[in-house]
């Protein structure tokens, strides 16, 4: 589900895989939730290491914020001007997990 399905942009940094989801809506803030759910169904078509990041230019709201919580999903709410940086601090993060999982081995 690539385009008008949920996911518009996938990739690959750092071995961490990512699907991307982008509204660049101004006033339409209360299909957020909405979106975040389609968004999450896209992702659950996925391999479970892909995580989403969700952008917009807009305020997330309570609604949004609650739909992400319930995913079952990694999902990540951007916007365009912090989108690279959260993508490269999951980067981080998860290279950091997983050597301090080798070491622990």
């Amino acid at each position: 589900m690539i385009g008008d399905s949920g996911i518009d942009l996938t990739g690959c940094y750092n071995e961490i895989f990512f699907a991307i989801q982008v509204k660049f809506r101004t006033d339409h803030h209360f299909k957020q939730a909405k979106d975040i759910k389609k968004f999450d169904k896209a992702l659950e078509l996925q391999p479970k290491q892909v995580v989403g990041f969700f952008i917009t230019i807009i305020k997330f709201f309570e609604e949004t914020k609650k739909a992400v919580l319930k995913s079952k999903r990694k999902i990540f709410l951007c916007n365009e001007e912090n989108i690279i940086s959260s993508i490269k601090k999951l980067s981080k993060f998860e290279i950091i997990k997983s050597k301090q999982f080798l070491m622990i081995k």
